[in-house]
């Protein structure tokens, strides 16, 4: 399964705390991913991480999703600007199937996040 998260709300979190804030705390996101699923992380770009998962069924993919949601929410990293006060994260969650192309697969993930992000942020979409 892939699993791709995007912060939410991270272009006014660099504006109001600076950039050198906001890689700190991308970092300690990307950490808090890498705790949870050791090798399984990666950095997809921007403010973008991408978990690719040896999972099998879609229930489990969204549970492990929701889990680095949770964690993240967990982490309290302050964003006066939000609703909730904290960074959040939106996530995607596609399977991938045997013998396609990753982009395909990616886009799949990306269209998840992107509903993620319109539904209201700060959730799991798909599949």
């Amino acid at each position: 399964m892939l699993l791709l998260a995007d912060v939410d709300f991270f272009k006014p979190y660099n504006d109001t705390y600076g950039h050198v804030k906001g890689d700190s705390a991308l970092k300690t996101i990307a950490k808090c991913f890498e705790r949870l699923y050791p090798n399984h992380v990666y950095r997809f770009g921007g403010e973008e991480l991408a978990c690719l998962l040896p999972l099998e069924t879609h229930q489990s993919a969204h549970d492990a999703a929701e889990q680095l949601r949770t964690a993240v929410q967990a982490l309290a990293i302050k964003h006066k600007v939000v609703p909730l006060g904290t960074l959040t994260i939106s996530v995607g969650v596609t399977h991938i199937q045997a013998g396609e192309a990753e982009s395909d697969a990616i886009s799949r993930a990306d269209e998840q996040l992107y509903q993620a992000k319109r539904k209201s942020r700060n959730c799991v979409c798909g599949p």
